[in-house]
Formats: C-alpha cells, structure tokens, sequence
C-alpha cells in the first residue's frame, strides 16, 4: 500500500466516524424531544388533575386517561426505543475509535431500562395524583 492509500484510507475512517457521530447528535435531538413531549403529558396531565379534575364526571376523566396512556405510553415507547438506537450506534463509534477511548457509562440498555421505569412509574403516579384529586371531597 503506498502512502497515499494509507492516507485515504485514514481519511475514509475519519470520515465514517464523523459520519456516525452526526447520526448520533440527531439520534440525541430526538430523544431529547421525545422527553419534552413526555415532561409536557405529564405536567398537562397533572395541572388539569389538579384545576379540574374535581368538577369533571366519570366519562369525560376515562376518555382523558385512555388518551393520556395511549399518547404517554406511545411516548415512552418511542424514547426506549431511540434509547436502544442509540447505544447501539455508540457502540459502533467505539468499535472504530481508538483502544483506550472511554465510553459514557450510563449508555446500557440497564441504564436505559432503569429511566424507562422511572417514567412509567410517574405515570402510574400521575393516575393516582387524578383519583387522589377526584376522591378527596368524599373522604
């Protein structure tokens, strides 16, 4: 190999890890996105338990709860799955950057399902915040 292959051939590399990396600042905007989506359900969900939920009747709270959990829980899924993506894709950054190159530690699918967890968790506690709201003037 003369020395203007090797050349090229280390530009090309270069280029592919520049490449992967742009991917990865778009994979990292919509993950970013799809938290504010996920942040803006819950808080909505949250001030309307919260201002009126007391006054709404039973239907107009169940049709709100299956369209909250359809659109969170579509949400979610989106956001895990992105996750995924993108560890996925830093993992073949890795592979083609030099040994000794530190990863992000919290880029595992544990981590991921973890958070995931976290925010379902917060959904489940938005659901009883609602009840909680709709059930207080019985008690």
């Amino acid at each position: 190999m003369t020395e203007y292959e090797a050349a090229q051939l280390s530009i090309s590399e270069v280029m592919r890890v520049q490449g992967l990396m742009g991917i990865g600042q778009t994979q990292s905007e919509l993950i970013q996105n799809e938290t504010v989506q996920y942040n803006t359900l819950v808080f909505g969900y949250l001030l309307i338990a919260y201002f009126i939920g007391e006054k709404m009747t039973r239907v107009q709270v169940t049709i709100l709860n299956i369209f909250y959990m359809a659109t969170v829980s579509s949400s979610l899924f989106q956001l895990f799955f992105a996750g995924v993506a993108a560890i996925s894709l830093g993992n073949s950054i890795m592979a083609l950057l030099p040994e000794g190159t530190q990863s992000n530690p919290t880029a595992t699918i544990e981590f991921l399902t973890l958070g995931t967890s976290v925010a379902a968790g917060i959904v489940l506690t938005s659901l009883y915040f609602m009840w909680s709201v709709r059930h207080s003037s019985k008690q």
